[in-house]
This record gives C-alpha cells, structure tokens and sequence, in this order.
C-alpha cells in the first residue's frame, strides 16, 4: 500500500480528525461529515501489511464477524483482486485455488470500461519497445470470488496485499444445499468423498447476489464479450467515492451487501463502511481487544 506515515491527512472535504468522543474506535478513524452512511478508516504503513498489523486485523475481523453473522445474521464473502495475485500470492493462490474454488468477476470504478485487446499497431510497439508494457493498461480489476467458506483462511492467505474485499450480505436461501438421504450417502460411489461440501460449493454457485450485482452495476458493458463471463460486478470503492457517488448510485451499493470491508491502497489502508449503526459494537470489540492486550502497531492507546 506504498510507505505512509502514521497520521492519516485527508483532503479537508473528506475524513476529518476524529474528536475526543470518538476516540474508543480508535484506531478505526470515522469520517465524520459523511452523514448517509458510516465510513471508518484504519492506516496501514506498507504493503505487504507489517505482520503486527496483519495479527491485530485478523483478530479484529474475527470479532466482528461473529458480531454481524451471529447478532445480525449476516454472511460473509471474500474477494480476491487479481491484480494482487503476482507475485507474492501467486503460490498459495494456486495450492488454494482447488479447494477454494476462485470464480472471476470485477470490480469496477465509475463508468470505467473493460479494456480492449491491443491493436497490431500497439503489439508492434511493444515488441519494438517503443511502448512500455503496462500490466494496469491491458488487465482490468478482475476479482476472484471464493465459493469455498473458509473466510478466516482466506483472510490468513490474502490479507495484506492490498487487494481483499470482504462483504457481508444477508443470505440467499437459495444456496442451501439439499439434504442427501441416507442412503445416498452410504453409496459406495460416494464413500472418501465430502459429499456434503460438494454440494454446498455447487449450492454456492447459484447466489443471486452474482446475477443482482451485474443488473446493477455492469450498466454500459452489456455488449463487450467479456460480459458474459463475469460471474458478478461490484463498483470499486475508495473514500472518494462514498463521498462523490450520486444518490442513486450509492442506493445500489447496499442493495446487495450490508457491511463493506476492503483493503484500499489508494487511501493508505483499510475502509469499513455500513449503514447499520455498528459503533457501540465495534467500539465494545476495540475495548475488549485492549483488555486482552492486542494493540495496534500504529497506535489505539
């Protein structure tokens, strides 16, 4: 996430210096004068993430996602960018990608569109040198959706490379796997094998949130071929943009999950964002995370 210092310093229109009575979300800063929604930002030094910090968001995540899937019941979903992937990933990205089952999808910033292949003129001048390769210019924010639900693994593999994305979304009572009478499972075609996780990864493929995020947020790209091969579309999401984002654009954002949480290496560090009221929650996970003496290597004394 590049080198940064410690003390967040935003344009003055956007997160502001949190106040005294704000100070038990530390070190979460709230962006106080956004009113639609609330919006938290933690500072991350560089990237990969210091481990120090990768420890204390692991066992901040942890936390709160018992908080939101056992009190609010929610679910949570991981995302990969691919962008991310190569190189530091790419070796336990492939060992995973069997059982975690990586579907591709895009996360997509305001009307941008999907880059097209490079002309002969272009591949011309890149063999010629005449032209820089640039990876950013030919590959678009491809992301890769874990059908697998083992979030706390993912986050161990992934996180801190700046390219996670975690939402947490009501669930889909369509993905409920069937129940295989008994003896079904007795077979011998089946005996060595998890049945049930087969059939709860193939129950997976059908969330509707893939088909409801492209409806709403793949607008302008319904006739690019790649169109169709992307299992879901979500809008990239930075401080600017929770600022900027028009009023009906920003409406579709929680129509499919409840609960934002990303890496963002364009403001430095990690956003949480909700429209639920979560303070006295999370402020009760940092208090309790204080007592059990996990500390923030930037600071939440």
């Amino acid at each position: 996430m590049g080198d940064t210092t410690r003390t967040f310093r935003p344009p003055k229109s956007r997160l502001q210096e949190i106040d005294q009575s704000s100070r038990r979300l530390r070190p979460w800063l709230p962006a106080e004068q956004l009113t639609r929604c609330s919006l938290y930002w933690l500072p991350v030094r560089s990237s990969p993430m210091p481990s120090g910090e990768k420890s204390w968001l692991m066992a901040f995540i942890d936390r709160l996602s018992v908080v939101l899937c056992d009190g609010h019941k929610l679910r949570v979903e991981t995302f990969l960018q691919y962008k991310t992937i190569y190189p530091d990933l790419l070796d336990p990205f492939l060992l995973h990608a069997p059982d975690l089952l990586p579907v591709l999808g895009l996360f997509r910033s305001p009307g941008q569109n999907l880059p097209k292949p490079p002309s002969q003129d272009q591949l011309d001048a890149l063999a010629s040198k005449k032209k820089a390769w640039d990876f950013n210019e030919w590959v678009a924010d491809y992301s890769m959706w874990f059908v697998e639900k083992s979030a706390q693994l993912q986050r161990e593999l992934f996180l801190g490379y700046g390219g996670l994305t975690i939402l947490f979304m009501k669930p889909d009572s369509k993905t409920a796997p069937p129940k295989l009478p008994d003896f079904l499972l007795k077979n011998p075609a089946f005996q060595g094998r998890d049945v049930e996780k087969l059939l709860a990864k193939g129950s997976a493929l059908t969330d509707g949130f893939q088909e409801k995020s492209r409806e709403l947020f793949g607008v302008g790209l319904e006739k690019d071929p790649q169109f169709r091969g992307l299992r879901f579309i979500f809008p990239m999401l930075r401080v600017a943009e929770f600022f900027s984002a028009p009023v009906e654009e920003f409406e579709k954002w929680w129509q499919v999950f409840e609960v934002f949480l990303a890496e963002s290496p364009a403001d430095q560090g990690m956003l949480l964002a909700t429209r639920l009221d979560l303070d006295d929650e999370v402020a009760g996970i940092l208090e309790q995370m204080r007592i059990d003496g996990l500390h923030y290597p930037g600071g939440d004394r």
